[in-house]
């Protein structure tokens, strides 16, 4: 298996507060298909215990990547958390079969146009600056007006999207308290 990267969500449903579970503390994923409400549920256990689950929105489009044993996930707490709200940090890594995702599709059917598009920003993320990153999303989310993403270009999507809110906090250090809603870093160090 391969780190492809990190995206933020958040847990919801917790039956522990993130104050019990310390900033860091490393939890496991696992969906739950049979979940009367949610069908895309994907449950956050600790050992066999379990604490919550992923909020619905990443749900919807990370358990087919997870159900067709595409990409397996760690999660850990962020920096801090409310009563409703528990952040944390998905480590996403490909399976074998997974793999795949990060080849470009054949076809010239939107998606898999935008999916293409969206592996050239992936692997060169590392040349791009913040505001090199924001212009290309703002081009892309123009550019996709009704194409509908499929699964795994959302996840590149998400990486490259954590990685330039990252970048952001890092050169704006005095902008934490602005971006705080969009990140799950309190601070940066």
């Amino acid at each position: 298996m391969s780190t492809v990267g990190t995206i933020h969500s958040n847990l919801t449903g917790m039956e522990h507060t993130s104050a019990q579970l310390k900033a860091g503390y490393r939890l496991s994923l696992e969906r739950e298909p049979g979940n009367r409400c949610d069908t895309n549920a994907i449950r956050v256990v600790n050992g066999r215990e379990r604490l919550g689950y992923l909020n619905r929105q990443d749900s919807l489009w990370l358990a087919p990547l997870m159900d067709e044993w595409l990409i397996e996930m760690r999660a850990a707490l962020m920096n801090y958390g409310s009563a409703t709200i528990t952040p944390v940090e998905l480590t996403v890594k490909t399976t074998s079969k997974g793999d795949a995702m990060l080849s470009p599709n054949r076809g010239d059917f939107p998606q898999a146009v935008l999916h293409n598009s969206m592996l050239t920003v992936y692997f060169n993320l590392d040349g791009y600056s913040m505001e090199t990153l924001k212009k290309v999303l703002i081009q892309y989310s123009i550019a996709m007006g009704d194409v509908k993403m499929l699964p795994e270009t959302q996840l590149i999507f998400n990486i490259i999207t954590t990685r330039m809110k990252e970048l952001e906090i890092r050169t704006m250090p005095g902008m934490n308290s602005k971006l705080m809603y969009l990140s799950p870093y309190k601070t940066i160090k």
